[in-house]
């Protein structure tokens, strides 16, 4: 009973090994970790940790949703003997995003380094999420973290904002001057330096973005898609109009938008959509 009250208080003040640093803010600073031979070892998400054989051969990323990660941050300790079996853990990815107010920001870049601070002080190698918004965020989204080591981010949902992301990912390769960088998803063109892509691996989604006004989308369209999985689409309703098809939305390296027809096709006697391999968010109309 008492050790409960115990470790409630405990995640109340949530204290750090005083061999733990931090900034002039109070931010805690993640030791750098460095990986030289990359290429030796896998990659798995937090979801999939379960099915992994090679523990000490994989480095577990964690861009889950904020409800999966938030399970760490309620019971920190719990996960001390999972993410010890790995070679090393990225720091959880809670979301930041424009639409955010600052505080809530810098909330969610503090309980990462934390949990990042903590987990290294109990001997796990620990690898730092980075993740921006705007020029405004940068301060407290590049705190926390030594420079030269091992950093990992994410490029899915960056479609249309592939300059805002460029910007911000020049700013933390020249304030972190990381020694290698490990991507989650596609690289954007102007993306340089030591990087490593991990994108395929088992049970990534994607979500489909429709674009369809005013009619009512079929039921049978998803919401979200596996990676690498053909898009099936049928054709929505929208009354007094006859539907001509759907045409994938890409944005050019300008930001405008550019349309293509996708192709038709007939499954089981009826007219069909498909977007063969997907391999990132897509949008649709």
């Amino acid at each position: 009973m008492y050790r409960n009250f115990e470790y409630d208080i405990f995640r109340v003040i949530r204290p750090l090994h005083s061999s733990v640093k931090r900034d002039k803010k109070g931010m805690p600073i993640m030791s750098k970790i460095v990986i030289n031979d990359i290429e030796d070892f896998s990659f798995t998400t937090l979801s999939n940790t379960k099915s992994v054989s090679n523990k000490d051969k994989t480095i577990v990323l964690m861009f889950e949703y904020d409800r999966n990660l938030n399970r760490i941050w309620n019971d920190p300790t719990k996960y001390i003997p999972k993410f010890a079996e790995f070679k090393a853990v990225c720091t959880p990815d809670f979301s930041v995003y424009g639409e955010m107010d600052y505080f809530t920001i810098c909330n969610n870049i503090y309980m990462g380094r934390w949990l990042g601070c903590y987990y290294q002080s109990q001997g796990i190698n620990v690898i730092p999420t980075i993740s921006w918004c705007y020029e405004d965020t940068y301060d407290i989204c590049f705190s926390g973290i030594e420079k030269g080591g091992v950093v990992a981010v994410s490029t899915i949902g960056t479609r249309g904002k592939e300059r805002t992301f460029l910007k911000g990912f020049d700013e933390m390769k020249r304030r972190l001057q990381p020694s290698l960088i490990i991507v989650k998803g596609h690289l954007i063109n102007g993306m340089t330096g030591n990087i490593k892509v991990f994108l395929k691996w088992k049970g990534t989604e994607f979500v489909v973005n429709y674009d369809i006004d005013t009619a009512t989308n079929n039921v049978k369209n998803p919401k979200i898609i596996e990676y690498g999985k053909d898009l099936v689409l049928y054709a929505p309703v929208r009354r007094g109009y006859k539907f001509n098809g759907w045409v994938l939305v890409t944005v050019d390296n300008n930001g405008k938008e550019v349309e293509k027809a996708i192709t038709k096709k007939t499954v089981d006697g009826e007219e069909v959509y498909v977007v063969p391999a997907v391999k990132d968010e897509i949008k649709v109309r």
